[in-house]
Formats: C-alpha cells, sequence, structure tokens
C-alpha cells in the first residue's frame, strides 16, 4: 500500500475479485499475488474503481489532515467551491454552506462557476473563427488525461484553456494576491491529481465528503446557521454565475453564446468514460464538413455523480435541483471576469508497446489457450478479450489465476486425477441424491453393470445414487443434520463395505469414501493398519511401564542413600570415641 499515490489498495482487504479490472476504463490495474493495485502511469483517476470495489479496499488519498494543516499556518485561505455543492447540500441553503465553511476560519468562499464561465467565453472565440475541425473541451481532468495518455493523436484539438477549477484559482490569486491559499471543494477525485502539479494554482484539493468530514470533526452543523443571511462572494459580490450549470451533461453547451441552431448542429456532448472513449474513437478531423465542439465529461450524467460526492440521491433529483438552482440565482459576475494565460497540453502516453506475437503466444498457450477456439472471451478475468489479458500477462500487469476458465479447468484435472488414483471407491452428490462426481472405483464396486455405465459416462454425473447404491439413508441424514457418519458397514452385493458419509457443502453436496473389507488387497491393508495399531499400543505400555520402574528407582535410591547415610553418621561418632 502507498497512501501517498492518489488511488492506493489495502491489500489485506482486497479479495480476487477482479472487479475493478472490468470496470476500469483503461485497465490501469496491476495484480500481483492476488490483490489489485492502481497503476499510476495507466491511471486517469476517474475514480471507477473506488465506486465499484465490494470490499471497500480501494482508497482516495484523503487530504484533509493536509488542508487543515495548511489552514493552521496561514491567515488568507479561501475556498473554491464547485457548482455541484448544490446536490451535495441539498437540505441546506446557500447561506447556510458559506457561513459553515467560513466557520471553519476560511477568509472567503468564492464559487468555481467564476472560472466555468472563463473558460465558456474561451470556447466562444473558437465559434467565431474556428482554425481546427474539432474542438475537444478541457473542463474535465479525466478526460484530458484520457486524451493525452490513450490519444495522443487528438491532443492538438483539446480547447486551449484550464479547467475551470484552475483558471478560478489563478482569477483568485490575482485579485487578491498570489500569498493566498487556495483549496478547492468538488466532486471530482482527478481534481487531486491538479493541485499536486507544483505550477498548480490551487494549493490542496478536497471532496465534498472531506469537506463533510471536516465539519463533523469541528463540530459545525451547517443547519444551525441562518438560512437566509446575505452571502458574498470573497471578492465581495453577491455569488451566483451561468457557470453553475456546468456539472450536468450538456451544461457547458448550454451557456455558449452562440444561435441555438448552432449548437444542435457544431455541439456534442458525451458523458461517462464508456461513451466519451466511443466518441473519440470515431473522430476524425480530416473528414469533418463542418468545425465540431466535444463537450466531454467522465462522469455518467455529469459532475452530480462524481465519484467525491457523499450523497446518494436520484440523478434525476440531483439534476433538476443543480438546475433550478443555476437558474434562480442573480447573475452579477460574469461580465466582469478576464481570462487567464491559455494553456498548452502535451501528449503523455504510457510507455508500452505490444508485447512480440511469441510472447502473447505463449501467455495464451500458459492458461490452456492454445487454439482460436479456446479464446473464450468470457471477461471473467477482466479484459474484454483473451488477447488482451495475453498482453497483459507479458506486461506483468496480470496472473494466471485470472483466469477463470483456466483455473477450473485445472482444478477439474486435479480433482480428476486424484479421483482416479486413489484406491478407494468415491462418490458425491448434490441435495437431491442425484451424483455429482465418482471414480472408477465406485462403479466397480457397484457391479459389473455400473462398470459400463462408468465407462459410457464417466464420472455418471446425474445419474440417481439408488440406482448404484441399494441403501441411501446414510446420505440423507448427512444432508438433513450436516453431520458426518464415520466407519459404517454395510453389504453390497457379495461385499462387506465400510462406508464414511461427510458434508462438503452442508445440505447441498456431501462425499462418501467406500472400502471393500473383504477385498484381499483391503483385507491385506486392513491386516496392516491393525498391526500397527498393536505395535503403537505396545509401544506406549512399555514407555509407561519404563517409567513408572525408573520413577520406583529413583524413589528406592534416595531411600537407600538416605538409610546409607543415617548409618554412616552413626559409625563416624564410634569412631571418634
Amino acid at each position: 500500500m502507498n497512501s501517498c499515490q492518489l488511488i492506493f489498495t489495502e491489500a489485506t482487504e482486497c479479495q480476487d475479485c477482479y472487479k475493478c479490472v472490468r470496470r476500469c476504463p483503461v485497465k490501469a490495474i496491476r495484480v500481483r499475488d492476488g490483490h489489485a493495485s492502481v497503476d499510476p502511469e495507466r491511471c486517469v483517476y476517474c475514480g471507477a474503481c473506488v465506486s465499484v470495489c465490494p470490499n471497500n479496499a480501494k482508497h482516495v488519498r484523503n487530504d484533509l489532515s493536509y488542508a487543515r494543516r495548511v489552514m493552521a499556518t496561514t491567515r488568507s485561505a479561501f475556498v473554491s467551491l464547485a457548482p455541484s455543492f448544490a446536490s451535495e447540500f441539498s437540505e441546506y441553503t446557500v447561506s447556510q454552506v458559506y457561513q459553515a465553511i467560513k466557520a471553519l476560519g476560511f477568509q472567503g468562499v468564492s464559487e468555481t462557476a467564476i472560472g466555468a464561465e472563463m473558460v465558456t467565453r474561451e470556447v466562444e472565440k473558437w465559434f467565431g473563427s474556428p482554425d481546427t475541425p474539432f474542438l475537444i473541451s478541457t473542463a474535465c481532468p479525466v478526460v484530458v488525461d484520457l486524451v493525452t495518455k490513450y490519444y495522443p493523436d487528438l491532443v492538438p484539438y483539446l480547447s486551449n484553456s484550464p479547467s475551470p477549477a484552475i483558471a478560478h484559482a489563478s482569477y483568485l490569486r490575482r485579485h487578491l494576491g498570489e500569498a493566498i491559499t487556495v483549496i478547492f471543494v468538488g466532486p471530482c477525485i482527478a481534481k487531486k491529481g491538479e493541485a499536486d502539479d507544483p505550477a498548480s494554482p490551487i494549493d490542496v484539493s478536497l471532496t465534498f465528503a472531506d469537506l463533510r468530514s471536516w465539519f463533523g470533526k469541528n463540530d459545525i452543523d451547517p443547519a444551525t446557521f441562518q438560512p437566509d443571511v446575505p452571502v458574498f462572494d470573497a471578492l465581495g459580490t453577491a455569488p451566483g454565475t451561468t457557470g453553475r450549470i456546468y456539472p450536468i451533461d450538456g451544461g457547458m453547451s448550454a451557456m455558449l453564446a452562440v444561435p441555438p441552431e448552432v449548437r444542435l448542429t457544431r455541439c456534442v456532448a458525451a458523458d461517462g468514460t464508456s461513451a466519451v472513449r466511443d466518441l473519440l474513437e470515431s473522430v476524425d478531423p480530416e473528414s469533418a464538413s463542418v468545425p465540431i465542439f466535444l463537450e466531454l465529461l467522465a462522469c455518467d450524467g455529469g459532475c452530480i455523480n462524481g465519484p467525491g460526492m457523499s450523497t446518494t440521491g436520484s440523478f434525476v433529483g440531483k439534476r433538476t435541483g443543480l438546475v433550478n438552482f443555476a437558474t434562480h440565482q442573480p447573475l452579477s459576475v460574469g461580465s466582469t471576469v478576464e481570462y487567464p494565460l491559455p494553456k498548452r497540453w502535451s501528449p503523455a502516453p504510457f510507455s508500452s508497446q505490444p508485447g512480440p506475437t511469441d510472447e502473447i503466444t505463449r501467455a495464451l498457450e500458459s492458461v490452456g489457450k492454445r487454439t482460436r477456439e479456446d479464446q473464450l472471451n468470457c471477461g471473467g478475468c477482466g479484459y474484454d478479450t483473451c488477447a488482451c489479458f495475453a498482453q497483459a500477462l507479458v506486461d506483468g500487469r496480470a496472473e494466471v489465476a485470472m483466469c477463470v476458465t483456466y483455473m477450473r479447468r485445472l482444478a477439474q484435472k486435479k480433482k480428476s486425477a486424484l479421483l482416479k488414483t486413489m484406491p478407494s471407491a468415491v462418490v458425491t452428490v448434490d441435495a437431491d441424491l442425484r451424483i455429482v462426481d465418482s471414480n472408477r472405483n465406485f462403479a466397480r464396486l457397484c457391479g459389473a453393470d455400473e462398470l459400463l455405465v462408468y465407462d459410457t459416462h464417466t464420472g455418471l454425473e446425474g445419474a440417481m445414487l439408488s440406482r448404484f447404491l441399494p441403501d441411501v439413508s446414510l446420505f440423507e441424514a448427512v444432508l438433513q443434520n450436516g453431520k458426518e457418519i464415520l466407519d459404517r458397514t454395510i453389504r453390497l452385493h457379495d461385499s462387506i463395505v465400510r462406508l464414511s458419509v461427510f458434508p462438503i457443502e452442508k445440505y447441498h453436496l456431501v462425499g462418501a469414501i467406500l472400502l471393500d473389507i473383504t477385498d484381499p488387497a483391503m483385507q491385506k491393508q486392513h491386516i496392516v493398519d491393525k498391526s500397527r495399531k498393536v505395535i503403537e499400543k505396545n509401544l506406549e505400555t512399555v514407555q509407561q511401564i519404563a517409567y513408572l520402574l525408573g520413577e520406583n528407582a529413583s524413589e528406592t535410591e534416595l531411600i537407600l542413600n538416605s538409610i546409607v547415610q543415617s548409618f554412616s553418621g552413626d559409625v563416624t561418632k564410634v569412631t571418634q570415641r
């Protein structure tokens, strides 16, 4: 575990389910020794692995302690508050949220929506004189990472603007002084990565879940504040800009000051990493008939469903609440802001090349995939195809044990080998007393006809146990009470059989071992076992006798020595006289 990583894994809690591998849109998961960890070089920090982990083994780095230390060493700290706070804190008024945040010690609160509006104004310039056939929005840091790492050829089409959070933090520093501390609070964990950049104007990035935790640690309840006290932006103006609609799908396009017909024909919105990837893979700049603006958000439904949200209301409710919040607030800041210096993006593809064909072939063979038909592409390992899984094996990001079909076949082969070589007759049956599996010795013990059936239907799977054994009452008893029955003697045809029945899966599956004690080989083994027990009993008796004799001899020696010493004292006295 490396808790300094933005997303890290508690290895002891990881349960080999590979659910994070299945859900990760870029397969940025490395599995070693059965534990899945995030590969920072590949990760785009969408948070999908954290959200789907059934055992809560994946964690987002908690920066709350760091934020509190920063607050303790500064006099001028301001919060850049993401507009989706209206969905997160829907039980409070805007005024109560502002007052609660300032009660933590912040000098002021300003909404990130100001930065969103600044970004929108820059995008509008492209609509006026587009010099590229496509423009990809850069408001979502996950999308930016996705393009720079996995679609480097599309990097020239990224908008020359930072995220609204970066734009807003730069705006605050320009107006309030470079020495201030800016802490961003929002629904996005990828914003933590933006804050980690040494050149970032954001000092610390927290999630809404972090903010709720901070309120709790300081015993602050927003509900205790007056709901209608006038609040002001950190710059002294009433909060509220059209940028508040950014957190929903299509929100940025709706803000553009362009005619509706232009928005309908030249703006394409997509939310969710799967939809975003499908759109990016379909983009062909050279064949575009008109310039297209791509508004892309990594979270399904937009930022109001971000991984940093702590509330789980309905999507429709959160979306409707945010739209009402955004459209019923005064617009007092948008016309006064100016835009910071443009952002320049650079490709940052991870260093990974497809493995050589022979290595891929060997990787496939290591999991029993020797022909095209063997490649089931079942997805149980978390990868879409067996070929992708083989590539991950070559890269050292996956393990053979992740292949469910291979492990099942391997277990079946081991079980079959054990059953085949066992000298005893073995059978397992289900709750309906149907045979699940058996070995040849079981069929041989049951009779010649049953042996012929076994030779044509190995394992006798699905056959009723009562066809082979005249009395199945012991099996029924074990199925009902879940307790084993050992060393019962029964008669089967002309043989005397010692039967042991035991639960494998209580009330659902039982197994049995049958020994023909009339068989010469079994009789010989039985005699050997009995002889060994007699020898062990004799040895134990001899050891006890030796112990008792040794203890008795020791006591006798002590008594004799005592007598000798007594008489020796008297002889000494007579001699002295």
